[in-house]
Formats: structure tokens, sequence, C-alpha cells
């Protein structure tokens, strides 16, 4: 794998800021195949980092432990060097609960953090067994136990449940960084052995849900730069690292990581990648915290309070408890730990229970007695997602997810056509370009949504207790098309686009209309060639007003649907009927569709199973929720990965 680090002066030299620039440099030195200096500026602004122990350092301290260990000898190194980088790896803070006060509010518990905090402690604690690390006085040996323990914890539960960040083209990348610094420099087999399944099974979903070699998909966190532009993430340069094909534009510390220590991706896995045929894909990661004792979870049980924070359903009624015993009292979070609190009890001395209530009603509250137990707006709870990708195309989807309720960086469905010809709906959760959820990513209310093959049907009903932003909008960025057309019908509105082979067709049951290009959207997506872009603006939103809209996006392409003429002229034969609470929609390719609020999805007629799906149920692997067998077949090749 060499030669994806060598090509003369590599593209990535002058690509990146950081120490993921050098540590190519060391591994190409490492195996002979050139010297070129450290910028060691760059080296020492990710150092910093981890002495001061910024919010991301443990995205940095692989680099430096891997320096420590695989490129100790490096001539490019000395040993003050050296010196430095152990000093900052025995000084480092590995838990939320550890001592020392945080000064800049360091995120310890989402489901990437969870697993390099840990791959950095248990790799440290190794190379320094009898060292005293200075946070919190304990010997390496002691730090290697902890992290080994959190390691085998994190792996067991992703195994099982896949990831609460589900298809994440950002998280991915770290998630493989700290198993892949496991895998490449760990001392116990067994857990080198399960890590290395783990980043196989991660390879694997990249690989399923991949389309023009990018991840441009429903997702678990969804940030505005890489949703617009999906080249730019890390699964791209990984697609590149192991496929041939993808973007190089962005250093991906997982992709430089699995190349210098050349983990090498299976066939199988490989095929699945290459695979043009079309395939219809369900799978289901995370739990509702409501569902968890079935799996042997308990949220009252401590031991478990870190798999219900990676969720981020530390709000939760069953979990607060446990959420208030960890949270030290300066984090940033305390004071709507307590807060909810307060309510639960507040509600419950009234007499109401927690339970499963629809989260439009006022307050939250039914006749019933019940209320919302739920209230988090980032939770990553159970999600199906459904998927159909072929050779034109990809669309995607997360299955009547969270309807109703407020939501954070959860992308719920998205169409990619590949470039930055990607669509899709949001409910903005501000008009600022940074925010979480903001104008694009995330959602301030999120839909309730479903897909079948190749319709998404998307149900948006805003709260009347909302104070502002009574609008949706689709995000279809017309420059980015071939030929895009409009036609009014059914008292909405028609938008298609074509690009290449593939087709897309997106009906709004309430007429919306386009808005002028925004310099500032621009100068986030393209940065300091925000004006050189700008130039070729064309309008990108499509804003419907209103607090209730159903969207239906339908696609297409040249080979089963004949030109772009034939496909838009088939929507005649096209009908839609009825309001958000119950609908039907007549395709003029797959037959008539109904849903709503609390409808079912039926197609032509017959009730489509939305919600329970498997772990993996798709041409390649079949495998029930909560197993922790997967068996890969592609191509003429297979891979088992056993976690048991």
């Amino acid at each position: 794998m060499a030669d994806k680090f060598s090509s003369g002066e590599p593209t990535w030299y002058l690509r990146g800021r950081d120490v993921y620039v050098e540590w190519p440099k060391l591994e190409l030195e490492r195996r002979g195949e050139g010297v070129y200096p450290l910028n060691f500026e760059y080296i020492a602004k990710s150092l910093n980092m981890v002495r001061e122990h910024l919010d991301c350092a443990e995205f940095a301290l692989p680099a430096f432990l891997a320096m420590l260990s695989r490129y100790r000898d490096s001539s490019l190194l000395s040993p003050g060097d050296l010196e430095a980088y152990k000093d900052a790896a025995i000084g480092f803070k590995y838990a939320m609960d550890d001592p020392h006060e945080d000064k800049h509010g360091c995120c310890y518990f989402t489901e990437n953090r969870q697993i390099l905090y840990a791959a950095c402690e248990y790799i440290a604690g190794t190379l320094f067994p009898d060292e005293v690390f200075t946070n919190n006085k304990q010997k390496g040996s002691w730090h290697a136990e902890r992290g080994k323990r959190r390691l085998f914890q994190w792996i067991d539960w992703r195994a099982r449940f896949g990831y609460s960040e589900w298809v994440s083209n950002i998280y991915y990348g770290e998630n493989l960084l700290g198993l892949v610094l496991v895998w490449g420099m760990g001392e116990d087999e067994e857990l080198k052995r399960k890590a290395g399944m783990l980043i196989e099974l991660t390879l694997f979903d990249i690989a399923l849900n991949a389309f023009d070699w990018t991840l441009a998909t429903s997702t678990g966190r969804a940030y505005l730069v890489p949703t617009l532009r999906p080249e730019l993430p890390a699964t791209s340069a990984i697609c590149r690292l192991y496929w041939g094909e993808g973007s190089g534009e962005y250093i991906s510390l997982g992709a430089v990581a699995l190349a210098a220590f050349d983990y090498r991706c299976s066939a199988a896995v490989k095929n699945v990648a290459l695979d043009k045929a079309a395939i219809i894909n369900r799978e289901r990661m995370s739990l509702d915290v409501e569902d968890a004792k079935k799996y042997g979870l308990d949220p009252a049980d401590y031991d478990n309070i870190m798999f219900f924070w990676g969720k981020q359903t530390f709000l939760h009624r069953y979990v607060i408890e446990n959420s208030l015993k960890l949270c030290p009292l300066h984090l940033g979070m305390r004071p709507s730990l307590e807060a909810h609190w307060e309510k639960y009890q507040i509600l419950e001395k009234a007499g109401f229970k927690p339970g499963r209530v629809d989260p439009l009603l006022p307050n939250t509250l039914i006749d019933g007695g019940l209320y919302d137990p739920d209230m988090a707006c980032c939770a990553l709870t159970q999600a199906d997602i459904y998927s159909y990708r072929n050779a034109f195309y990809s669309l995607s989807n997360v299955q009547d997810f969270r309807k109703g309720k407020a939501g954070y960086q959860q992308h719920i469905w998205q169409a990619n056509m590949g470039g930055h010809a990607v669509v899709f709906s949001t409910c903005p959760g501000s008009i600022e370009f940074e925010d979480r959820p903001n104008v694009f990513a995330g959602n301030r209310f999120m839909p309730r949504s479903v897909q079948h093959e190749s319709i998404v049907l998307c149900v948006y009903r805003i709260p009347v207790e909302s104070a502002h932003f009574f609008f949706t909008h689709l995000y279809f960025p017309r420059r980015e098309f071939d030929e895009v057309r409009e036609k009014s019908a059914d008292g909405g509105s028609w938008i298609f686009g074509k690009r290449g082979g593939a087709y897309i067709a997106v009906f709004a049951s309430v007429p919306g209309k386009w808005q002028d290009p925004n310099p500032d959207l621009y100068k986030a997506m393209f940065s300091e060639k925000w004006e050189e872009e700008f130039r070729f603006a064309k309008p990108w939103e499509y804003l419907v007003p209103g607090h209730a809209v159903v969207y239906v996006c339908e696609m297409g392409d040249e080979k089963s649907d004949g030109s772009f003429d034939d496909f838009v002229a088939a929507f005649k034969e096209s009908s839609f009927e009825g309001d958000t609470f119950a609908f039907t929609y007549q395709s003029p390719f797959l037959g008539r569709h109904s849903f709503g609020w609390k409808e079912p999805l039926r197609v032509r007629g017959k009730i489509v199973a939305i919600k329970d799906y498997k772990r993996y149920d798709n041409p390649y692997c079949d495998t029930a929720f909560g197993e922790k067998v997967y068996r890969i077949r592609a191509g003429g090749e297979e891979i088992t990965l056993d976690f048991n």
C-alpha cells in the first residue's frame, strides 16, 4: 500500500496544517521510499492541542503515540522531540471523571470520542507501563488496563448494535483511527483481533453506502460543508485508499493511519464497493432506551452509562440519574441535566408517568397521564436505514426517526447523483451556517420520512409552540445539474433534474419559491476560493412556507426510464391527494403509495415494514440485530467476522 503515499511530491503535502501531514513522511522514511523534512510548525500546532488539552486533542494524540513506538528510531525525530511527545502522553486526561478541570470544554462522551480516548489510553499505558501519569497519579499499567476494558466494551456495543452516529462521512474516519491504533500497536491479541474485525465491518458499511466514492447519505451527524461537498470528508479518502476512486483533497486521519499500518481490506468488501448492480439495503443501528433491557443493557446500571451517553440520550428519564452521577459540576451540560431532572420530578409529583407520546401535542402531555421521557434534541436512538443504489444514483433515508421531535445534526434523507449534485429537505435550525442545527445541516424539528425503492415520502409538521421558522426548504443546487425543469400540479409544485444518466423528481405539496444565492454559503463551502465559485452560482434553495408539507422524491435513470423527456412526461400520470395527516401518491413507475403522520406505509395496497430491521439485510449480508457474526459475500469472495 506504499504507493498510496508515494507519487513524487505528494499532493497531501500542500493540503493540511497539522501532524497528520507529517505522519506519512515518517512512514515513507521507514519503508525506505524517500526522506521528506518534517514541518515542525505543523507538529507543534497539534502538540499544543495535546499539552493544553484542547477539545479534539484526542484526534491528534494517536500520531504522537505512533512516533513514540513505530518511528522512535527515525532520523527525522530527535531525543528531545520524543521526550516532549512522551510528556504530553503521560500528562493527558483520558476520562471525563479524572482529576483536572477542563478549561476548554472538552467532549469525552460521543461515540467517536470514546474510542479515541480509550485507544490512546491503552496504547500510552502499554508504551509506558511503569511511568506515573501526572493527571491522576496512576501508573501506565493501570491506564492500559482501564483503556483495554473500555475498548472491549465499546467494540462489543458496536458489534451488536452498530454505530449510533450512523453512516457518518466524518466520524467513521475517526472511529477507524482509534481502531487501527489498537490493531497496529496493541499487545492483547484478542483485542487486536476484534479491532481488526470492526475495521472490516466499518469498511463494509462505507462500501455498502458509498456512491461516486462518497457517503452522501442519511446520517446521524451531519455538518454543512461535508454534506454539500461530499468529496471532502474522511470516507472519500478511505474509498480512494482501498478502491481506487475518491477525493484526495482532504487529510483523512483514519486513511493516514490505515495506510501507515498497511491494513488490507478484504476482497469481499472491495467487491461490494465496486458492484454497480441495483441493490436495496436495509440496516438497523442503535437502540431506543426503552428497549435496552431486552439486550442486557439496563439504563439504571452505572456500568452502561457510556453506552447511553454515546447515543446522546443522557437526558432520558431512565438515564438521567446516572448522568448526574457522572457529569462533573463544572461541565457545561450540567445545568441542562439539572433542569430536566427537576422537570421530571415536577411531572411525576403531578401524577404523570414517562411514556411514548406524540411530540406535537402541547407540552408533550396527553390525557392518559404520560409525558415524553426522551427530550434531547441530539439523541441518536434506533435508526432503521433504507437505501437504494444503482450505477446512476443513490437514495437513502432513516425510516420514521423521532418524528416531530427537536433535532440536532440528524440528516434524514438524501439523493446523491454524483459530484455536488445532492438533494434533500430540512426544517432549518437557524439562518447561520455554523450552528447545530443550521441552514442545511440537521433539522430544527424532524419529519416523518420513509423510503421504498426509489421513492422517499417526507412529512413535516412544525409544532405550534415553535417561536419562528414556520417553513421548510429543499436543497437543490441548480448549477450541478445538466438540466432543471419545473411544473405545477395537484396544488403543489414539481422540480425535475438531470445529471448525466440520473434523473430526479421532487414534489412539494405547498408551492415554494427559489431564493437568491447567498454569498455566505459559498464563503462557508469554499473558504478563500468562494468569490471565484460564486461567479457561477445559481439558486440552490427552494423555500416552502408553512408549518405542514409533504415532499415526494422519486429517482430514475436512462437505463430504466428512457430519456429525460420520457421521465418528465411520465409524471403527467402521477397524482397527490390528501394532506400531511394522510395522503396518497400515485407514482408513474412504482404505483400507489399511501402514508401520513400516523398512517402506515402502504405500497400498492400492502403495508410495508419500516421499523425493526435486521442489523443487515442486503444481497451481501444477512445478520439479525443484536447478533455478533457477520458473513459478507460478494463477487465470489467471502469473509466471516465472528465477534464471539
